[in-house]
């Protein structure tokens, strides 16, 4: 049989299936004799599932328009617009690089194709491959189910080769599960970088070969355990772990015994197919489950967190100390807020964010920070508190017992390494050189104690850096056309007075020889 992409639901608006359906399946029958060239998708093309909830295809980056990804999402209103939607939160899957997990780019002259030997392929419209998937049989049909599951099947359409299932990113689907298999894949879901922004992030959930469900914080290498933030405690010599989302909102792990846990219950129950949802492993490390109505119309437009774990993430942090936002920041715990809201990365007075894009990398001091070789004065510097907050106090380098806070501020203030004191119990005080694993929240009795200068006159930003910058280049380029005006002007006069000294001479050798002729 001849390779077709197929969605098995006839769709007139769409610009791959502009030729009908009924003519790519006589194609295929023809094909049988005279082995016809596969059917191709380029952007902005995209087929959908039967029901037409879902569409796979070529999606434009809201960043930058000229490059694609090549993805899965959910496609709302019924068929009614023929441009995918642009909300970030529908794509539930997108084309990886293997081994490096590296997002894969397509551009308007890319295609995708299930070539006459078998095999499905993205090119760059030449003959450089930007995308296939890790399997060597031989296909013919790529279909998307409408479940979201995109197959590429054998040649009689009964066996699948390779399923986006098998390989999720960020996302489970209703009936999605997550096992380790070597055969298929590593059984992790990654976060994305930023909702928007379809590169790998800094938290991973995965099954282990032993069977533990765990929650890496990824951007440190290795899956190990000092690396882990949250895990199920569910190893065992037999492993065999699975991770399913069900289509009742139930994010569950069942036991090599067939023990079964939630990891998410639903807020609410509610009918299966009642609901569009997704489980998904979100930039800010935190699990959760989402709903949309399938019946809201164009009038519901929004995904509603449905739960999430785990239920307390700025308390989470890993035995290296790595908390869930960057060093230098805290994690804020609102009042209000639960796993539902995403954590909240904050600077301390003084500091800024050293990537204001993605909070979570951490914050670096707006000032000159203190020097140890006695330029700087302890005057130069006062200590701003934070009631409620606190840093990682199990690695102070000093800590005074049965002081006060007054006594607690000067030591800091006279110790260049200080970089903060934490007064803990209203009588301990611990100096800290670095802020690691910050958590600000209601129930946190430590009070931060955060060193800063008194004056702005030090204030480190790139805009007084590049002005400083420019005044510095300003003076050098002055001072080099002073040196030149200088030395020029020293040549021409020593020019002028040779000049004259040799006049000088000339005349009292014509002298000379008149006096002797005479």
């Amino acid at each position: 049989m001849a390779p077709v992409l197929c969605c098995y639901a006839p769709v007139t608006r769409v610009p791959f299936l502009a030729v009908p359906l009924l003519v790519l399946l006589q194609l295929a029958v023809a094909a049988r004799t005279n082995q016809t060239a596969g059917a191709t998708m380029a952007p902005p093309d995209y087929i959908t599932s039967p029901s037409g909830g879902f569409a796979f295809g070529f999606r434009a980056f809201t960043s930058d328009p000229t490059k694609f990804l090549l993805a899965t999402w959910f496609r709302f209103g019924g068929g009614d617009s023929s441009q995918p939607q642009s909300e970030p939160e529908s794509v539930v899957w997108f084309a990886k690089q293997s081994p490096s997990g590296a997002t894969t780019n397509a551009t308007a002259q890319s295609v995708l194709s299930v070539t006459a030997d078998g095999q499905l392929t993205l090119t760059d419209g030449g003959n450089q491959v930007l995308w296939t998937p890790p399997t060597l049989e031989r296909g013919s049909v790529l279909a998307l189910r409408d479940s979201g599951n995109l197959q590429f099947l054998s040649d009689s359409g009964s066996q699948v080769l390779w399923e986006s299932f098998w390989y999720p990113t960020d996302t489970l689907l209703p009936g999605q599960s997550l096992v380790y298999d070597l055969a298929r894949s590593e059984g992790k879901v990654f976060a994305k970088r930023a909702d928007a922004e379809f590169t790998t992030g800094r938290f991973s959930m995965g099954v282990q070969r032993d069977g533990n469900v765990v929650l890496y914080v990824d951007l440190l290498k290795g899956n190990e355990p000092p690396n882990a933030y949250w895990q199920a405690y569910t190893n065992s010599p037999d492993g065999n772990t699975t991770v399913t989302f069900d289509d009742r909102g139930r994010l569950n792990y069942t036991l090599h015994n067939g023990t079964i846990s939630s990891l998410i219950k639903p807020v609410a129950s509610f009918a299966a197919g009642e609901y569009f949802q997704f489980a998904r492993m979100d930039p800010d490390g935190i699990v959760r489950t989402y709903i949309r109505p399938k019946d809201g119309g164009t009038g519901n437009t929004s995904w509603t967190v449905s739960g999430a774990f785990p239920d307390d993430g700025c308390n989470k942090w890993t035995s290296g100390l790595q908390g869930m936002c960057g060093p230098g920041s805290y994690c804020l715990s609102a009042p209000t807020s639960s796993s539902r809201d995403r954590l909240n990365c904050v600077c301390p007075s003084g500091y800024t964010y050293a990537d204001e894009q993605h909070r979570d990398s951490g914050c670096t001091p707006a000032f000159e920070p203190q020097s140890c070789d006695g330029e700087n004065s302890s005057d130069e510097f006062t200590l701003v508190e934070l009631l409620n907050t606190t840093w990682e106090a199990s690695i102070y380098y000093k800590k005074f017992s049965s002081v006060t806070e007054e006594q607690c501020r000067e030591y800091c203030l006279s110790d260049c390494f200080c970089a903060a004191a934490l007064m803990i119990g209203g009588s301990d005080c611990a100096e800290v050189a670095v802020l690691t694993n910050g958590l600000r929240a209601n129930g946190v009795t430590t009070k931060a104690l955060i060193k800063v200068r008194t004056t702005n006159s030090q204030v480190i930003s790139s805009t007084s850096r590049t002005r400083n910058a420019l005044a510095y280049k300003v003076i050098a380029i002055s001072l080099a056309i002073l040196l030149v005006i200088a030395i020029g002007g020293l040549v021409a006069q020593h020019c002028v007075a040779k000049n004259r000294e040799t006049a000088a001479v000339e005349s009292e050798r014509e002298i000379i020889q008149l006096e002797g002729a005479t």
